[in-house]
């Protein structure tokens, strides 16, 4: 069994792994190559997203497990889920608006470089996915943030659901919401009532792949099950080749038509293709894949996911624009290097971010412990004593 104590690095690496392929995804949309086998390789760079959803549902369902009964529950976690995530979110959308907000050239070139504004409300209301899906629209700044958006949406609903199901009902509950959410996605794909980026940005039609997160953490902190797949060490792998082999079959790349295998199904094999790598990495720690993701550089990346997920969209689409205006702008070595000079601009901007703010304000949270439920008293022998 898992305990809470105890921090897996191989998590690290698969943050590090999700990160790196959005890194490509972007990178790929924004500077292809002559080469269609590698464009179509970095175009499925999107799942990177999926597996930050499993990620997070696996982390956040196990703080939530391991905790719910605790006395102060609710305080201690959502004080620690303000400080990981809301002050550089903030920081970075207060520093768009202090510009914008000077208007003329400056916004307009604002706008130019890294796209314009959605309401601040929906920003701070961590509602833009919302907005996004009303105006189909996915030009706007820090429009990756639809996926932040979801992942606060979860940690508004997951701590109640938690506290209110009787744990012995909890993972039925969680393997329902996986079908109903899955499900519900799919039919209304194919009723093409909703479009594309609905389906992809809406936590009611993504919320599986978090749900997929805290039924693998359920698995881990179950002893049985742990033992059943540490004696058969090959169920993990079928299930990864399995679900593989459904996302070969589904073209991998993300389409319009959402009635189209990845935009139903798809979506949802695609997190339990990622739920298998976890498995993995967590109940077998010895295989060649899980001491692969101990690799101390994608570990590294890992740790400054956050930051670098916030930043990398406006950095590419900053530096991209500005060649635009060259002659070189057509030129695919040209934007590679421009591309990969703003990757690397972003992780300094990262590793500073780390050690001088995120990290300060992660212990910063970390001072609300949670405490232990009071231990109940012995119930009194309320008999009439014999006379």
């Amino acid at each position: 069994m898992m305990h809470r104590s105890n921090r897996i690095l191989e998590l690290d690496g698969l943050r590090g792994i999700a990160i790196g392929s959005v890194l490509i995804f972007h990178l790929g949309l924004l500077a292809p190559t002559p080469y269609s086998w590698a464009n179509k390789a970095m175009l499925f760079g999107w799942s990177g997203v999926d597996l930050f959803f499993v990620l997070s549902g696996f982390l956040i369902g196990g703080i939530l497990i391991d905790n719910r009964e605790n006395e102060n529950y609710f305080s201690a976690f959502y004080a620690r889920r303000f400080f990981r995530i809301i002050p550089v979110y903030y920081l970075l959308i207060a520093i768009y608006y202090v510009f914008y907000l000077q208007g003329g050239e400056l916004r307009a070139d604002l706008i130019s470089y890294v796209g314009p504004p959605m309401p601040w409300y929906n920003y701070l209301s961590f509602t833009n996915n919302i907005w996004i899906a009303k105006h189909n629209f996915m030009e706007a700044f820090a429009s990756p943030t639809w996926s932040l958006a979801i992942e606060e949406q979860f940690y508004l609903t997951l701590p109640l659901l938690m506290r209110l199901v009787k744990p012995k009902y909890f993972p039925a509950m969680v393997a329902a919401l996986i079908v109903g959410i899955a499900g519900f996605r799919i039919t209304m794909g194919h009723a093409h009532a909703i479009t594309q980026i609905q389906s992809y940005v809406l936590s009611w039609f993504r919320a599986d792949a978090l749900m997929i997160g805290v039924a693998c953490a359920l698995i881990v902190r179950n002893d049985d099950a742990v033992e059943f797949i540490q004696r058969k060490p090959w169920l993990p792998y079928l299930a990864l080749l399995t679900f593989g082999a459904i996302l070969f079959h589904t073209g991998g790349a993300l389409l319009p038509d959402t009635a189209a295998p990845i935009n139903t199904y798809g979506l949802t094999a695609v997190a339990l293709f990622f739920a298998s790598l976890l498995l993995i990495a967590t109940i077998l720690p010895h295989h060649l894949f899980s001491r692969a993701l101990c690799f101390q550089p994608l570990r590294y990346l890992g740790k400054l996911a956050y930051c670098v997920y916030l930043l990398h969209v406006s950095a590419l689409l900053a530096a991209l624009t500005a060649l635009d205006g060259t002659p070189l702008a057509h030129n695919t070595l040209a934007r590679w290097a421009v591309g990969l000079t703003a990757i690397g601009l972003v992780l300094v901007a990262a590793t500073i971010s780390w050690n001088l703010f995120e990290s300060r304000m992660i212990r910063l949270g970390h001072h609300v412990k949670y405490i232990e439920p009071k231990p109940q008293p012995a119930p009194q022998n309320t008999l009439p004593l014999a006379s």
